[in-house]
């Protein structure tokens, strides 16, 4: 079965500084953008290589889906960026926890846990790419290749890149060796 790439926005594509990080990509190989959701406008920041490859890699077949924040509005740092058109992973947890409002009681799992799940239900390969997978799943490592439930044991590689970075080049490269695509994605 081909794997399938769950890719969060916020602090893997969309760094979260006020400064790109040039230890990691070179001054030029970052953009500035703007994204907007129904009620607010916010800076983007993201390594022109990181949507070189998504775009590659969708190019080549991967199946690439969204599992962000951003949810309905995902559209607009997405065109902001040129990133291609990528479905939205289902997460109607999400919907739930943003109706509770703030004063809700915390659930006891996280909203996006669950789509992961499903996703390794389906016994697909998977790559989980999200800068909170650390702290919420418990990660030991920014990069593990254990699969994240024991219940459910597909091939899995989890990275939780630094949320001021994003993606590294070393990221990109272990991505494209699970996605098994070809060099140049």
């Amino acid at each position: 079965m081909d794997p399938v790439w769950l890719l969060d926005f916020d602090g893997v594509v969309n760094a979260i500084g006020r400064n790109p990080d040039r230890s990691v990509w070179p001054a030029d190989e970052w953009i500035r953008a703007e994204a907007s959701d129904a009620e607010e406008t916010y800076p983007i920041m993201a390594a022109r290589p990181v949507l070189r490859f998504i775009t590659r890699a969708h190019a080549a077949g991967a199946d690439i889906r969204w599992h962000s924040t951003w949810q309905q509005h995902i559209a607009s740092p997405t065109e902001a960026l040129g990133l291609p058109e990528l479905p939205v992973l289902p997460a109607p947890e999400y919907l739930v926890e943003e109706a509770a409002g703030p004063l809700a009681p915390i659930p006891d799992t996280w909203w996006k846990e669950a789509g992961g799940r499903r996703t390794a239900a389906t016994g697909r390969p998977m790559v989980w790419t999200d800068d909170d997978l650390r702290d919420n799943l418990g990660l030991r490592t920014a990069v593990d290749t254990r699969p994240l439930w024991p219940d459910l044991p597909v091939p899995t590689l989890a990275i939780s890149p630094p949320r001021r970075v994003g993606l590294t080049p070393r990221h990109l490269r272990l991505i494209g060796a699970f996605l098994n695509l070809p060099a140049s994605a």
